[in-house]
């Protein structure tokens, strides 16, 4: 009899460390999922996680800093493109004018300020008829939607004729 007891309790304390072994796995994989998901919240993409030993766990970490690489790879090359369109926009000696989708100014490049003699600062936001200026009128009542120019807004540009 003193025998069997001591097997229930050796049985009841070997259950008793499997399940704490167990709840600490999961919780670390929530944990896990946690961190992650409040870095990607928070526009963080240059953590990674380690690997930690676990069978259940490093293939998670694996996809998430795959993941996260080809984020962060991505947000690089838009910005890339981004600035690089920036200065195409700038240094052009046409005028651009970038309108957004309530077809309101969103952004005007020196050549369009001098053409339509104002700053962007007095532009932007405003509808094409409601720019202070005789040549904006003639080009409002003209002009016609055309492409997606992409400026980080979703846009368009404007082509008119006379």
């Amino acid at each position: 009899d003193g025998r069997a007891s001591e097997d229930s309790a050796i049985d009841v304390a070997t259950s008793l460390g499997v399940g704490i072994v167990l709840v600490r796995r999961s919780t670390r994989q929530l944990d896990l999922a946690r961190a992650g998901l409040r870095l990607i919240q928070e526009g963080e993409f240059t953590s990674r996680f380690l690997p930690v030993g676990e069978p259940t766990i490093d293939p998670l970490v694996a996809v998430y800093n795959i993941l996260i690489d080809k984020l962060r790879e991505e947000r690089t090359r838009l910005q890339e493109q981004q600035h690089f369109l920036g200065h195409v926009v700038r240094l052009s000696p046409s005028a651009i004018v970038i309108f957004d989708f309530d077809q309101r100014i969103a952004e005007v490049n020196p050549a369009a300020e001098q053409m339509f003699e104002h700053p962007s600062e007095q532009l932007v936001h405003l509808p094409l008829p409601q720019v202070p200026s005789p040549l904006a009128a003639a080009i409002g009542s003209h002009w016609t939607m055309v492409g997606c120019l992409a400026t980080g807004v979703p846009s368009r540009s404007v082509t008119w004729a006379p």
